[in-house]
């Protein structure tokens, strides 16, 4: 059966809301009034003038003390339940997050996987295991399916021969190629691309 490497952030959970939200009250997005981003990096109206201002956003979001990343809310209900029929299909199951920046030192590092463990514990507990990685490098998963919404990371797995099911997001609509609006949908496409001829083979 497959190893399945599931991102977090813009997948499971609501990230871009956490961070407008975070962003609102440290007074660095004027709008208050959330809509979902239409670019994967939210350099756009109604959120940040530049990647800048964006990874300063992230930093402060991280290194908040009352939870940080970890009070992003899921995405969809019944999330820990999809993950359990996938695993009683004998799937195994990994979250895979690239959430270590470059710019965070290492007791930032520590504060991230520990938020992020937690949250994992109290949102999926009973995913197989947690990669937390940085930027570019999921491939280190060595998963058979990557179930992801970021448009850099779903070119890069691919390039190097990896299957990737797509979770519906504003801006990814314009990648080709399996994709799911719930996590609840993911079997089906599962047991399409698991059985499909991979550039790695």
């Amino acid at each position: 059966m497959a190893v399945i490497a599931l991102d977090l952030d813009g997948t499971v959970g609501n990230y871009s809301k956490l961070l407008h939200s975070d962003s609102f009250k440290n007074g660095i997005i004027q709008d208050g009034n959330y809509v979902e981003p239409k670019t994967y990096g939210m350099i756009e109206k109604g959120y940040f003038d530049s990647k800048e201002q964006f990874l300063k956003a992230h930093k402060l979001l991280c290194s908040n003390i009352y939870g940080g990343i970890g009070r992003m809310d899921l995405l969809e209900d019944g999330v820990d339940q999809a993950v359990q029929e996938w695993q009683k299909q004998g799937h195994e199951v990994i979250v895979t997050t690239a959430r270590l920046m470059p710019d965070h030192d290492d007791n930032l590092h520590k504060k991230v996987i520990k938020d992020t463990k937690q949250w994992v514990m109290e949102n999926i507990p009973t995913v197989d295991d947690i990669a937390i990685v940085r930027g570019g490098e999921k491939q280190s998963v060595n998963a058979d399916i990557y179930i992801d919404d970021s448009p850099h990371e779903i070119a890069n797995l691919r390039k190097d021969g990896y299957k990737v099911l797509i979770r519906h997001q504003l801006y990814n609509k314009d990648i080709d190629g399996n994709r799911v609006c719930s996590l609840h949908d993911v079997l089906p496409n599962i047991c399409l691309l698991y059985t499909s001829p991979s550039p790695r083979d």
